[in-house]
């Protein structure tokens, strides 16, 4: 289930500019893989979706609100879908990738 449009949230607003305004900045070599990028954003991926399935997930699981533009399930689909793609691409945190793709499957049925 691909879920649209996407919520604003650090999974995808502005995720390039951090990047952008770091590359001009010679003197920090690393800003310049963009595989090293990619796998710091997938942990820090990982991180906002625990934070917030251990702020929303019961709360979506009793009742679906508003939060913000979009439902709190709607945004809890759309972290986890996320993190599993980028998990996926990065080939990094097999066991998580295993893990939310249950939760994912869990959520999508209730």
């Amino acid at each position: 289930m691909s879920a649209s449009p996407a919520p604003p949230s650090p999974l995808c607003a502005n995720a390039g500019s951090p990047r952008t305004f770091f590359r001009r900045d010679n003197s920090i070599p690393l800003a310049l893989d963009d595989t090293a990028y990619r796998i710091e954003l997938t942990y820090m991926s990982a991180v906002w979706l625990f934070t917030c399935l251990s702020w929303r997930l019961d709360e979506a699981l009793k009742r679906d609100e508003k939060w913000g533009i979009w439902s709190i399930r709607g945004r809890l689909l759309w972290y986890l879908e996320a993190v599993i793609s980028m998990t996926d691409a990065t080939n990094v945190l097999p066991g998580l990738n295993r893990t939310a793709s249950s939760w994912l499957l869990e959520l999508q049925r209730r």
